[in-house]
């Protein structure tokens, strides 16, 4: 229009903590195709985007395939570089030594291409990530096939874990899994433990109390002695779990779920069986009764079994909260293989820096 001056301003940049949150929101939720042409793409923007990506890749490290430890090889040389050398949005070095977060996913391909069946070659495999999570602080393991924890498959993955010396462990398997190879190494590193399925006892004497010495069920608990924090994602009969006397809090997830069709979806608390589980024992360690606490994520509408549930643990001395985390309708609540990195968030399983 006449008279009227165009503004030749150059764009004003984008908040330095909107850049990073953009940037990490991509790197978590793209998939293992997308993930290594996205890095590609957002270092051809600036050396400052390149800082912040490489920054967020190395505090989230996510290795979904063989191919990504090559990827996050050819990252060290930048990663040194950068130290020292770029100027990024703050005005000095971008990189920092945050704590990292390691989400590795074993499928058979790494027991083929990486994981021999020598146990020096899960030592080898350990000495290739290591460099990326040098201050590794949390680890989510992703079973994808239900043989990477069959028999000797386990003994090697906590040993792998006891090196890492993590303080929090989410390990994700199929939700059909059984167990006859409990593995005998501790890692008393762990506090803080999330499992999405916990796996089932298969043993013909279970109902008499009685287990198998190898069941996995019975002991998995028993691998970690300094336990504080217990998560549970779906529902497990809390009087079948030995945990250790530290435990403290227990999560427990019960989002809505549409159990009869002509129904509003509700929350549960049936599944956990809160009070047999007080009453045989069940979080009644060393702790005092003002830390031992469990903790129900719900969604806004209060559960079935609640008042059940209130009334046991006020019996037992245990405090009892509810959440409301998830929303009402269930379709909603599906995460994608990395939106549980998301719902970690949500938890505490992962702190940002």
């Amino acid at each position: 229009m006449p008279g009227v001056i165009p503004d030749t301003k150059p764009p004003s940049k984008l908040p330095p903590e909107l850049v990073e949150y953009i940037i990490e929101e991509a790197w978590l939720t793209c998939s293992t195709a997308e993930r290594w042409e996205l890095y590609s793409n957002v270092c051809r923007v600036s050396p400052d985007w390149h800082a912040i990506l490489l920054d967020i890749c190395l505090q989230f490290v996510i290795i979904d395939v063989p191919a990504d430890i090559e990827g996050y090889r050819k990252l060290m040389p930048s990663r040194m570089a950068l130290r020292d050398n770029v100027q990024t949005l703050g005005g000095g070095a971008y990189y920092s030594s945050k704590p990292s977060h390691l989400c590795l996913t074993l499928r058979n391909r790494f027991k083929r291409h990486v994981m021999r069946d020598s146990y020096g070659n899960w030592s080898d495999f350990y000495a290739m990530i290591h460099p990326f999570v040098p201050n590794c602080t949390s680890v989510h393991i992703v079973l994808a096939d239900e043989s990477m924890f069959e028999g000797s498959m386990s003994k090697r993955l906590f040993s792998m874990l006891s090196r890492i010396r993590n303080t929090s462990l989410y390990l994700t398997w199929a939700y059909y899994a059984e167990g006859k190879g409990t593995p005998d190494i501790l890692l008393p590193a762990v506090t803080y433990l999330r499992i999405q399925h916990y796996p089932q006892c298969s043993c013909r004497t279970a109902s008499e109390g009685q287990h198998e010495d190898n069941c996995l069920s019975d002991n998995l608990l028993s691998r970690f002695p300094n336990l504080r924090h217990l998560h549970l994602d779906s529902p497990f009969f809390l009087k079948y779990l030995r945990a250790s006397p530290t435990l403290e809090t227990v999560t427990l997830d019960a989002p809505p779920s549409r159990v009869i069709a002509t129904r509003e979806p509700m929350s549960s608390l049936v599944g956990w069986n809160i009070g047999a589980g007080l009453n045989r024992g069940f979080l009644k360690g060393g702790a005092t009764s003002s830390r031992r606490r469990i903790l129900v994520n719900t969604g806004t509408k209060e559960p079935m079994g609640w008042s059940q549930a209130q009334i046991a643990c006020d019996a037992h001395g245990v405090v009892l909260e509810r959440r409301c985390i998830f929303e009402d309708d269930p379709t909603n609540d599906i995460p994608d293989q990395h939106g549980l990195w998301k719902l970690g968030y949500a938890s505490g399983f992962h702190t940002r820096s």
